[in-house]
């Protein structure tokens, strides 16, 4: 039953100011099919009246291997990072709400939380699919580690069957 004591969200509602989200961390992996997940991201930004920033993350193709080519490496960061650009150029509202854009190199949940906690986030959203029981038992999802370790909110938003 509603609480008539309660606080209102909205308005003068009594809640604090650090309740409010202020800061978005939108981590993606730039698959195509995550396009929507973006979208809800800076429309979710909009709505709030906070700032997203923008993240992907290179992982080495082999995590445990020390022959990773640095100039290889470089050009996936480059590539990355002109494809989240592109993606922008198109949308100027998203412009307005996004405060900026990383693409580095790393372990994609160390990376993560290390970043959220760099750029003061209050929500990481990331999207995600449903992968098969064998990779999930494997190697897990950012999503779920995400869920284990993040101090912030994390917002996971599944690709629709269509995307995917």
């Amino acid at each position: 039953m509603f609480d008539q004591n309660a606080p209102q969200l909205g308005g003068d509602s009594g809640c604090s100011r650090s309740a409010a989200t202020t800061t978005i961390l939108y981590a993606t992996d730039l698959r195509p099919e995550t396009a929507a997940t973006c979208d809800y991201a800076l429309t979710l930004a909009r709505q709030l009246g906070a700032r997203a920033h923008i993240l992907h993350v290179v992982e080495p193709p082999v995590q445990w291997s020390a022959a990773i080519d640095p100039s290889a490496q470089q050009e996936l960061v480059w590539d990355a990072t002109r494809q989240i650009r592109e993606r922008l150029e198109v949308d100027e509202a998203a412009q307005r709400c996004v405060s900026g854009v990383t693409v580095v190199s790393g372990i994609a949940t160390d990376t993560i939380l290390a970043e959220a906690t760099r750029i003061g986030a209050d929500m990481i959203v990331i999207g995600t699919t449903e992968e098969g029981i064998l990779a999930h038992l494997l190697r897990g999802s950012v999503a779920s580690t995400l869920f284990r370790r993040s101090p912030v909110p994390v917002l996971v938003v599944p690709l629709q069957e269509s995307e995917a």
